[in-house]
């Protein structure tokens, strides 16, 4: 006799794929309008952080607006999103105490320079390829500066590159991964005037994902310390 068989096929739909949140972080007390970007977002619905002081709202289709209360702590949260097709792994939003601001197209030119604040943080993106960003900044001589490009820390797949230039159009320094794919500069002003950046990725890859944070600290830093553990008396 013949002998029948059958095959049984078993599907699963995907889970929410979140590749990029922008802005990637804010400030204590603000009100902003966050974008994701991903994939199998269908029916996206709800927004899940690390702290349950965040007031959460939804916007417009794939956007919600965040209030930060004063009081949440500084530092990285995980934040996740939930749709008809279920939660998402988990992508990092960044609480910081300094100002913020978001990078304004075009600054692809020098001249187009985005000004910026000393201690502060830009939040921005390479949405092309090819794209690069400038941003201009007012420093004296003897100030000490750290600028950051946070690229890993934000769970972007971009290796960013940052040069300075001095007022009067030399660059003074640039680097290409201090951590990573994310550079520092460490820089003594060697006189007053209007400072340049260029930041860009070091492929001159772009989209809706290479996203970065930007950051010019003046405050103390700690890079190293030894020994790096002590007993606990």
């Amino acid at each position: 006799l013949p002998i029948s068989t059958s095959t049984v096929l078993m599907a699963e739909l995907p889970n929410p794929d979140l590749r990029s949140i922008f802005p990637a972080g804010g400030q204590p007390g603000s009100r902003i309008e966050i974008a994701f970007q991903g994939a199998n977002m269908d029916g996206l619905n709800s927004v899940w952080l690390a702290s349950r002081k965040l007031a959460i709202e939804s916007s417009d289709a794939g956007k919600f607006v965040f209030t930060i209360p004063d009081d949440l702590p500084a530092g990285p949260y995980d934040l996740r999103i939930i749709g008809r097709h279920g939660i998402s792994a988990p992508r990092t939003f960044v609480i910081s105490r300094e100002q913020q601001s978001l990078e304004s197209e075009p600054n692809d030119l020098p001249e187009k320079a985005n000004a910026c604040l000393v201690d502060s943080v830009v939040h921005g993106r390479w949405e092309k390829p090819g794209d690069i960003d400038y941003f201009s900044f007012a420093a004296k001589r003897g100030q000490q500066w750290v600028i950051e490009l946070e690229c890993e820390r934000v769970d972007a797949t971009a290796h960013g590159v940052l040069e300075l230039y001095s007022p009067d159009g030399r660059r003074l320094t640039a680097d290409r991964g201090a951590q990573g794919r994310e550079p520092l500069l460490d820089v003594l002003i060697p006189e007053d005037g209007t400072y340049l950046l260029k930041a860009f990725d070091q492929t001159l890859a772009g989209g809706p994902e290479q996203i970065y944070r930007l950051t010019i600290d003046g405050g103390t830093r700690v890079f190293h310390a030894f020994p790096p553990v002590v007993r606990n008396a």
